[in-house]
């Protein structure tokens, strides 16, 4: 991880963490916390007793300490699935070799208010998996249904599977509730282009609802901003060979006998959805230029700052913020 310096523009290499960081996000409560997912990326060379999972790291001593890097073997199902928190939930001291696996990607993570549960989610489950790289088009392309969705309890040290079934899930957002703990939380289903409500208590406790479905490109993660809009990143745009691909399933099996018969996706884009997720407010999308992939859109006292995942043009980017002009 690197640490930038916004007035003078320069970086510095900030600390080692297993594997590549992939959601980083403040712990509430302990600003000198930061809870971080860490995954392989396709491509990459990893050290083999690095381990996807949560971890939390110390700003102030660089102390990086796993949180889970083992989840529950839970039952493989053929649709979306959701459950109630407390439906599905284990003690992490009784997690072992018979009952448990490593987790195969920890992708995005989200933090309840009072910073005693965090969501993170697990995109897909097979072994090697990684982000990006032709595991993770398999997935994209042949609509998998082992995307999970994981609820870790700092206090009580348990874990929860709160969603499974989903083809590739992604960004997640806690919706807070004001008279107790969150009612909900947003999931993205990055392959599907959907954005699900997923529902942990009242009446429709364990049950979801597709808020967004078709949306223009692959939802990669959230951000709630200081007036509470959600600034939605679209990491890369459909092309109309994978919307294609997605209406005449029967193709899919001979193209991935050839993935470079796959067209690159040619955009990124940014959607920013009103507070409660309804409306849209603001949308801009970029051919892949200087930044080509948007993971994540977070802003600033100065703007909107992107990170880019891209190999060829790697690094953090800033555009001014749509609206504060």
């Amino acid at each position: 991880m690197w640490k930038v310096d916004l007035q003078t523009g320069e970086a510095e290499h900030f600390v080692d963490v297993p594997l590549m960081p992939a959601g980083a996000h403040r712990l509430p409560g302990d600003e000198d916390v930061i809870i971080i997912t860490c995954s392989r990326r396709g491509g990459g060379d990893f050290p083999k007793d690095e381990q996807p999972g949560v971890y939390s790291l110390n700003v102030a001593t660089k102390e990086v300490t796993p949180l889970i890097t083992r989840v529950p073997n839970t039952e493989e199902v053929s649709a979306q699935t959701v459950y109630g928190p407390t439906e599905k939930r284990f003690k992490l001291s009784e997690l072992d070799d018979t009952n448990s696996r490593p987790i195969a990607l920890a992708n995005d993570a989200s933090i309840s208010g009072d910073g005693k549960r965090i969501y993170f989610s697990e995109s897909y489950v097979v072994d090697g998996a990684t982000m990006g790289g032709i595991k993770s088009l398999y997935q994209m392309v042949m609509l998998g249904t082992t995307g999970r969705l994981w609820m870790l309890d700092t206090e009580n040290q348990t874990v929860s599977l709160i969603a499974n079934g989903f083809a590739f899930t992604d960004g997640v957002l806690v919706e807070e509730n004001q008279n107790g703990p969150e009612a909900s939380v947003l999931l993205a289903d990055n392959a599907k282009f959907q954005i699900h409500r997923i529902h942990l208590s009242g009446s429709k406790v364990g049950q979801d609802d597709i808020i967004w479905q078709d949306l223009p490109g692959l939802v990669d993660g959230f951000h709630r901003d200081a007036e509470g809009r959600i600034w939605v990143s679209i990491i890369q745009t459909r092309t109309p060979q994978l919307v294609y691909i997605h209406a005449i399933p029967e193709v899919k099996p001979r193209i991935m006998k050839h993935p470079p018969l796959i067209a690159p996706l040619d955009s990124t884009a940014i959607l920013v959805l009103s507070s409660d997720a309804s409306k849209p407010l603001w949308y801009t999308v970029h051919p892949q230029t200087k930044v080509t992939s948007i993971p994540s859109a977070i802003t600033g006292k100065d703007g909107v700052y992107l990170t880019n995942f891209s190999a060829k043009t790697p690094g953090l980017h800033r555009m001014d913020n749509p609206f504060t002009q």
